[in-house]
């Protein structure tokens, strides 16, 4: 058998999780890549030897589920507890600007705010839908605008 018989793998044939379905055209250094499908849904592309040798046995979706699992509660926990509060504080602040509106029909005191809730950053901060977050905080807002309107 010639010696590097294992170079052209065959389609189908599975390596721990992941599943050869083609070889992309080209090869760099003779190292033969496969376009390999994992059990988890995604799509990489690993190398022959990487996948008869065993060094690799899934797209890396058991490293980031073990990351996700283990690192994430013991050391990102402040970090989530950090961007929880500034989305709390945000949303407090929103309030006051939003009663503040009510009264005064000036629409300037909210601009900022809304840029900051439509921002990347809180986006990153939350998977919350900001939109959903500030339409709530508007209709709270206007209920109880409207009742002290009564009181009056």
């Amino acid at each position: 058998m010639p010696r590097n018989h294992w170079k052209c793998l065959p389609e189908g044939r599975r390596y721990g999780s992941l599943t050869v379905m083609k070889r992309p055209s080209g090869n760099l250094l003779e190292s033969y890549e496969n376009l390999c499908q994992c059990d988890c849904g995604r799509r990489a592309i690993v190398t022959s030897h990487m996948l008869v040798s065993g060094k690799q046995t899934d797209c890396g979706c058991v490293f980031r589920e073990r990351k996700r699992n283990d690192i994430y509660p013991e050391r990102l926990k402040g970090l989530d507890n950090l961007a929880n509060a500034i989305i709390n504080r945000a949303a407090m602040d929103y309030r006051i600007a939003f009663m503040r509106y009510l009264k005064k029909k000036d629409p300037s005191v909210l601009k900022d705010l809304r840029r900051f809730f439509r921002s990347d950053w809180c986006e990153v901060l939350t998977d919350l839908d900001m939109e959903v977050l500030m339409n709530r905080i508007e209709q709270e807002c206007i209920i109880e605008f409207e009742r002290k309107q009564k009181r009056k």
